[in-house]
């Protein structure tokens, strides 16, 4: 939660325990997390090629033993990290490798965060605002039917913001 409400220094705190307390007790899994958590840090605080090398080598060793578990909020960082260094097809295809994956197992609890981080590559495109535009309202949409409000504001600021854009040029 830290990390999607912004609060990098709690989240770099959390993340600091949770790889002391993994390394300490050989829990391989939940270090491939503390690692992907790490490069989600780094690719917000301006390190995207180092945080998204991280994030793809421990998504790396979580698809190796088998272990899905939250594995779309990972791939949404990943794909953060690809956008954020100028690769802004492999993200979408990315996130619409992780939507499908969604459809396909029932796992919908991050896809509304998946729509809105899709929009939010393709209004930085420009010329795909429309398409944004609809992936936000999209998002907005199954966010609410599914009651995670903070995902459905996340969205509508996205949404909002957009609007702005639009209106600007």
């Amino acid at each position: 939660m830290s990390l999607m409400a912004g609060d990098l220094a709690r989240a770099e705190r959390y993340t600091d325990m949770l790889h002391r307390r993994t390394r300490d007790h050989a829990l391989d899994v939940w270090h491939a997390y503390a690692e992907c958590f790490e490069g989600d840090i780094l690719i917000r605080t301006g390190d995207a090629a180092a945080g998204t090398t991280l994030v793809r080598e421990a998504l790396g060793r979580l698809d190796h033993a088998g272990f899905y578990l939250y594995h779309t909020v990972f791939q949404s960082i990943f794909a953060s990290g690809l956008a954020v260094l100028g690769q802004q097809s492999e993200a979408v295809a990315l996130l619409d490798g992780a939507l499908a994956r969604c459809a396909s197992t029932g796992e919908a609890w991050y896809c509304p965060e998946l729509l809105r981080q899709k929009g939010e590559i393709l209004a930085g495109q420009g010329s795909r605002l429309a398409d944004a535009r609809l992936l936000f309202e999209q998002s907005i949409k199954m966010a609410r039917d599914q009651g995670a409000l903070a995902l459905e504001a996340r969205s509508a600021a996205s949404l909002a913001a957009l609007s702005t854009l639009a209106s600007a040029v």
